[in-house]
This record gives C-alpha cells, sequence and structure tokens, in this order.
C-alpha cells in the first residue's frame, strides 16, 4: 500500500524459526487450541442460557425467528446452525458445545493468517498461539452460545480487512472476506456491528495518509463493501426492530468505573507500541488500535445511557491486542530473551484458563440442573406440580427431566415460560395472590427456584397453604422445595 507517498509493502519477519519448527508449529498450536477447549468439556449440566438456546434451536427455521422476535434479544443465525447440528448429530451436551469448540479452533487458525499477513509466519505462529490460550475465547468456545460463532466470522473478516492493507489496496478477494465474515457476525450477534464501525475508523485513518491519487479507487471500493455489508443485513435489523419494540431486549450490565481509565491507557499503550513495532506501516497501527479502542470505546459510550458492557460483547477485541503482542514478543533480537518472555505471557494465560475451569466450570452456580431434575425424578409422584420461578429456568431443567418421564404438570411464576415478551417478569404480590388457584386438584407441589431473585413472596404463599416436606440446595443459585398442599376438587 502506498503509504506517505512511498510504495511501503509487509515487511517480512526475520527468520527467527527454523523452517522444520515452522511446519510443525502451527498443527501444534491447533492441537493445543482443541485441548484446552475439549478439557472438562462435559463437566457439569447446560447452563439457563445453554438450556434456552437448545429449546429455540429446537424450533423449525420459520419458528426460530418467531420466538425471537417474541422473547430473545439475539439474530437467528447461531440457533439455524444448532438447529441443523442437532438434527445431525444430537443433542446431549457435549454434542452441543461442538460447534462453539469447532469456532474457537478455526478461530485460532485464522488468528495464524492475520498475524502472517502482519507480520510473517512467526508472527502468526505467536498470534495463533495467544489466541489458542487466551482464557476468554476459550471460555465461549466451551458454551453452546454465539459467541464464539461470532469472534470467528469477525476474525475472517479482520483477514480480509488485514490482507487489503498489506497490498497495494483492497483486492476483491479480500473485500469478499471481509463482507462475509462481517456480515455472518452481524448476523450472529447484534453487538457485531461495532466491528465494521471499528473497520471504519481504521480506513478513514489509512485514507488520511494514502497519497491523493489513489483515493478515489480505495473509499470506492470499501463503500461498496459496506454497502453490500448492509443489504445482507438489513433482514435482521427487521427482526432487532421487532424485539425493540417488543421490549425483548435486556439491559443490566453496569459499566465498571475503573474501565473507561484502563481503556484509556490500554489504548495509548496501543499506539505507543504500535508506532514502535510499525513505524513505516501506519496501517497496521490504524488496524490494531481501533479495533480494539473503537468497539469497547462505543459500548462504553452507550452504557451511560443503557448499561451494555458486558466482556461477550467485546470478545473477538482479544485478537488485535494478541496481535500487537505476538509482534513485540517477534522483535526482541536476543532468542533467550524471546523465549523467556514468551514463557511469561503464556504462564499468564494458562492461570487465567485454569482460573476459568476452576470458576466458570467447576464453580459456576448457574449449572446443576441435571442434579435437580434427578433429585425431583426420585421424589416426585403423579399428580404433582412443579412451579418455576424465575420461568427461563424452565427450558434447562425440561432438557434434563424429558429422560425421566415424569408427566408432571408444570408452572412458570409469575407467568408460564414462552408467555408474553419478556423473559423475566417481575413479581409482584398480585403474581403470587394466584399461586392458590394452581394448586387446584395437586397434593404436592415443588418449587424450583434458580438464579437470583428472592423467591419468597412464592414461600410465603405456599407456607400458608401447606407444610415444606423437604428441599434441596443445589447451588448458590438454585434451590428446589416440595411443599404437601391440600388437594382441592
Amino acid at each position: 500500500m502506498d503509504v506517505d507517498g512511498r510504495s511501503v509493502a509487509r515487511s517480512p519477519a526475520t527468520n527467527r524459526w527454523p523452517l522444520w519448527g515452522m511446519r510443525l508449529a502451527l498443527p501444534g498450536v491447533l492441537v493445543l487450541a482443541a485441548a484446552v477447549r475439549l478439557h472438562w468439556i462435559g463437566l457439569g449440566s447446560l447452563d439457563v442460557d445453554e438450556g434456552f438456546t437448545v429449546w429455540v434451536a429446537r424450533h423449525s427455521a420459520a419458528g426460530i425467528w418467531s420466538v425471537l422476535a417474541q422473547l430473545d434479544d439475539h439474530p437467528p443465525l447461531y440457533y439455524l446452525v444448532l438447529h441443523s447440528w442437532i438434527r445431525i448429530f444430537g443433542d446431549d451436551a457435549v454434542t452441543l458445545r461442538m460447534p462453539s469448540v469447532l469456532s474457537g479452533i478455526l478461530t485460532v487458525g485464522f488468528a495464524f493468517d492475520l498475524g502472517r499477513v502482519v507480520g510473517g509466519r512467526g508472527v502468526g505462529l505467536l498470534t495463533a498461539f495467544l489466541a489458542a490460550l487466551a482464557p476468554d475465547l476459550v471460555h465461549w468456545s466451551q458454551e453452546s452460545r454465539m459467541y464464539a460463532l461470532e469472534t470467528l466470522a469477525v476474525t475472517v473478516a479482520m483477514v480480509g480487512l488485514g490482507r487489503s492493507f498489506a497490498g497495494r489496496g483492497p483486492s476483491w478477494a479480500a473485500l469478499a472476506m471481509y463482507v462475509a465474515g462481517t456480515a455472518a457476525a452481524v448476523w450472529t450477534d447484534y453487538t457485531a456491528v461495532l466491528f465494521p464501525v471499528a473497520a471504519v475508523a481504521a480506513l478513514v485513518w489509512v485514507t488520511w495518509v494514502l497519497p491523493h491519487r489513489d483515493r478515489p479507487a480505495f473509499v470506492r471500493r470499501w463503500l461498496l463493501a459496506h454497502l453490500a455489508v448492509a443489504v445482507l443485513c438489513v433482514p435482521v435489523l427487521f427482526l432487532l426492530a421487532a424485539q425493540v419494540k417488543g421490549g425483548t431486549i435486556i439491559h443490566w450490565y453496569a459499566l465498571n468505573p475503573y474501565a473507561p481509565p484502563t481503556v484509556a491507557a490500554v489504548g495509548a499503550g496501543l499506539v505507543l507500541a504500535g508506532r514502535a513495532l510499525w513505524r513505516r506501516e501506519p496501517h497496521w497501527v490504524a488496524l490494531t488500535t481501533s479495533l480494539w479502542v473503537v468497539p469497547i470505546a462505543c459500548l462504553m459510550a452507550v452504557s451511560l445511557v443503557v448499561p451494555v458492557f458486558a466482556k461477550r460483547a467485546y470478545l473477538w477485541t482479544d485478537l488485535p491486542l494478541a496481535l500487537v503482542v505476538a509482534a513485540g514478543l517477534e522483535r526482541v533480537r536476543f532468542p533467550w530473551a524471546r523465549v523467556g518472555l514468551i514463557t511469561v505471557v503464556a504462564s499468564l494465560a494458562a492461570a487465567g484458563v485454569s482460573a476459568h475451569y476452576r470458576d466458570d466450570l467447576a464453580g459456576d452456580v448457574l449449572r446443576g440442573w441435571d442434579q435437580a431434575a434427578s433429585y425431583v425424578a426420585a421424589r416426585a409422584q403423579p399428580g404433582d406440580l412443579v412451579l418455576f420461578y424465575v420461568p427461563y429456568v424452565q427450558p434447562v431443567f425440561d432438557y434434563y427431566a424429558v429422560r425421566y418421564h415424569l408427566g408432571l404438570e408444570e408452572r412458570g411464576v409469575p407467568i408460564d415460560f414462552g408467555v408474553g415478551r419478556t423473559l423475566f417478569p417481575p413479581l409482584e404480590e398480585a403474581d403470587a395472590a394466584r399461586i392458590p388457584s394452581f394448586l387446584a386438584g395437586h397434593a404436592r407441589v415443588w418449587l424450583v427456584h434458580g438464579m437470583y431473585p428472592s423467591p419468597s413472596l412464592i414461600l410465603n404463599v405456599l407456607a400458608a397453604r401447606g407444610r415444606l416436606l423437604d428441599s434441596r440446595t443445589v447451588t448458590s443459585a438454585l434451590t428446589i422445595y416440595l411443599y404437601e398442599t391440600p388437594a382441592a376438587p
């Protein structure tokens, strides 16, 4: 690409790695990525979000669209992928998580391609290695949710963007990667719209330093690319409009007060590091800085009005950060120092992955639903009633309870699951007053209380109508109660 009037191509990486090591390293990194993502993949039950995801994916394609318009705040692509996956491979817990595992492994492969485009094979290998061990990327590669697929799609788009910067302008093949990856990401999660916003910031930066003669063609091709993205995303915009109108968008992620200064410091560090690494290649500074700073800053700005600041909303920003770190490690002159720094970085990443296993898998209080279903099945009697509060937990309970063929009546409090336009309806005293009408004809009633809202209003009604026979605390966010109530005619 011509920058400041000079023909500046990607500088070849220093040949610091033996050829045989290069050939073996990438398969080794991919094996590592697979190993950390498959470790403990079947530990514990599905969590409540995974249970809802499976419930949606079991609908027909048209049904998925309708359910999302009524109840969810995500686009349909991941649900459609999982729907097809279930039809082919089944729906046990490990199988359900495999699309995310595969997405995570492929992300590592494309991370290599991104690093190779920017700095050569050595930078590519280090970028892939850091992506393989990134704790957040490992986390979401082990859940049956859409975020690993979104990250894969964005990484494909990053490679297209990087390839266009590495040449003398955007090739049609690079633009096609960018358009396909960006559109797929937006079809997977709405927050992915921040990626083209960040890409535009990088493109403006690059356009500013281009010679005047190269600007028209450069701008024209990228305008066409973003027009193609917009056209491909029109259907999901209609879905988003229906969700916003129906009030299904959930906002509950408060902005940490330490986040803005942290982001400012890291952003400044990226600019300084980028200028040191790519003095004659400002397009790589623009790429890495914009793709990290812009989406996080946008989420922070939105969160000042509507709290939406959650790590999974900007999960893919781990890739440009890994790219800068990899480029810095590759530039270390002395082999012993380079190996030592790589070891330190890998150790910190491994510690983060270990914390994920401990806290997010073994210690996740939103799991344990296999135990809950087994507990109820072992003690249930014909004619029992099962109440759920919050109703959102019913799909994951039913996912495990169906194998016991209980045949029990189930009701949600304050409303049945799937009724209305919200997954988390507030519980009022008037709602609790309706519970006695649910008890008619049932001598016993179970209350399955999952997640965090207090069930005290419900427990007070049940205590007034009968007596507690048994209870079981499965996790701090999952408790089961069994009450004996006089059977009404």
